[in-house]
């Protein structure tokens, strides 16, 4: 008697699945100023300056993917118009009233592909979200958005190898992982710092393949899209960050993940309190966790082919 065989599973870097995950973070809402780290604003000038240099004081910039508009509130110090779209419902209402106050500041409710804007702008900035869209529709869309002299500029957060210390904690949680969780991949950094960069200026020919590098581990899924008629090669840049957590900030955090979110309410729970009660009785609730912080930047093309 046969078997039925079960279908693989789809690729995270799927199309389909990437915006059903994209949406999955609006039920993280209240997770995200507790577990999310903030990007520095000289990092983001870095990756902006060649823009700044070249264009004047009334620049506009065009967001996608604010969340809950962490990134979104840096954007003012360079651009005298922000748009900011955020397909999730909640985070779109969060980060809309984060910037009720400004009136330079708009946040949109709307996915990147389905964006029926048509004004052109200075730069399309994304921060952790940029790789969420089809790489088939979001790079043509992007430069068609931008001016001839414009910038499409990424910054992202990915775990790192740390201390000799942050690795035996993170260990420890991935134990609880594989004892509670069998199923999820456990978390934090597999990389070196240097190891992430060298392999970033190695894809650097073409952001996409850097940007699908840096999310996925590969840039295999990009390759045959025409980066090059579009945008020039990528500027990256990459610093090493540690942040402090707690054990409620660390739970925090990993429950905005995406197999954390798949999880049974019960085993979440557990999971949840194992892990906080780990840090907070035997390390002094604290933890000092290493990321790579990551920038990726190219001018459009000046004749988009």
């Amino acid at each position: 008697m046969s078997q039925t065989r079960q279908a693989p599973p789809v690729p995270v870097h799927a199309p389909a699945r990437r915006q059903r995950l994209g949406a999955s973070f609006d039920t993280l809402a209240e997770y995200y100023t507790a577990g999310r780290p903030t990007y520095p604003a000289e990092f983001v000038q870095t990756l902006l300056q060649p823009l700044l240099d070249r264009t004047d004081t009334h620049r506009t910039v065009l967001e996608v993917g604010a969340g809950t508009g962490q990134a979104t509130q840096l954007l003012p110090q360079f651009f005298a118009q922000v748009t900011s779209m955020e397909p999730g419902r909640k985070l779109c209402e969060e980060a809309s009233q984060r910037h009720v106050s400004d009136p330079h500041v708009a946040v949109h409710q709307s996915t990147f592909e389905d964006w029926s804007g048509t004004d052109r702008h200075d730069c399309v900035f994304s921060a952790s979200a940029f790789h969420w869209a089809d790489p088939r529709v979001s790079y043509e869309k992007a430069a068609a958005l931008l001016k001839p002299s414009g910038r499409l500029v990424f910054v992202s957060y990915s775990d790192v190898i740390g201390s000799d210390i942050w690795e035996e904690q993170a260990e420890r949680i991935r134990v609880i992982y594989r004892r509670l969780a069998p199923q999820l991949t456990p978390p934090f950094g597999t990389r070196r710092l240097d190891e992430l960069r060298s392999r970033l200026k190695g894809n650097s020919k073409s952001i996409a393949q850097a940007l699908e590098y840096l999310e996925f581990g590969t840039p295999e899924h990009v390759t045959e899209l025409p980066i090059g008629r579009w945008f020039g090669p990528a500027t990256v840049l990459v610093d090493r960050h540690d942040r402090r957590y707690t054990g409620e900030g660390i739970v925090a955090a990993l429950s905005s993940y995406g197999g954390f979110r798949g999880l049974e309410q019960d085993t979440a729970r557990q999971l949840a309190d194992e892990i906080r009660a780990y840090v907070e009785e035997e390390c002094g609730n604290e933890l000092l966790r290493s990321f790579a912080l990551t920038g990726l930047a190219a001018d459009r093309a000046t004749t988009l082919v």
